[in-house]
């Protein structure tokens, strides 16, 4: 996702340039974690509540937004985002958006922004779902497919707690106790 983020120009509008619509606020610190490592996306804002967004959306303090489907719409119709000066929009596992019952909201929204380029996150290109969401709103949006997390842990995790000073020898003990004919 990175490499295509990194594409975005940045290019001066009246609130945010980008917005990235994820399925649910959970999934938008991690995100935000992700975006945030674009210099050109900065400032970005995560959406926790509206009315500080919508503070901040009012004095152009925010380059990205990353919210809900929801949530975003409810800015909408506050007036505090204006999706026609959007440059970009980025809907990430919009098929989890689907299943959600974010279908209204992603329409309107989709509809409204009918300028900005779109880019589409995915987990399941085969999805049929998201087969009609691409027809309907993001025929030509570059797709790029990004790994579902397991269901099931796929192993034990270990881990040990050391200061700084420690760190380099625990490493070296640590690499020696679990591969022992490398050291």
């Amino acid at each position: 996702l990175a490499p295509l983020l990194h594409r975005l120009p940045r290019q001066g509008t009246e609130g945010p340039a980008v917005l990235v619509l994820v399925p649910e606020s959970s999934d938008a610190p991690d995100v935000g974690a992700a975006v945030g490592a674009v210099p050109p996306l900065a400032p970005l804002h995560v959406l926790s509540g509206a009315a500080r967004a919508e503070r901040l959306l009012r004095r152009a303090a925010v380059q990205t937004l990353i919210a809900t489907p929801r949530d975003a719409l409810q800015l909408v119709r506050r007036a505090a985002l204006k999706l026609p000066a959007l440059r970009h929009l980025v809907a990430a596992w919009p098929e989890a958006m689907l299943a959600l019952g974010d279908a209204p909201a992603l329409d309107a929204l989709l509809a409204e922004a009918h300028d900005a380029q779109r880019l589409v996150v995915t987990a399941d290109e085969q999805d049929p779902a998201l087969h009609d969401f691409l027809a309907r709103h993001a025929h030509r949006a570059p797709v790029a497919v990004a790994a579902r997390l397991p269901v099931e842990p796929s192993g034990a995790a270990r881990y040990v707690v050391v200061d700084d000073a420690r760190r380099p020898t625990v490493a070296r003990a640590v690499l020696d106790q679990l591969d022992p004919e490398s050291a």
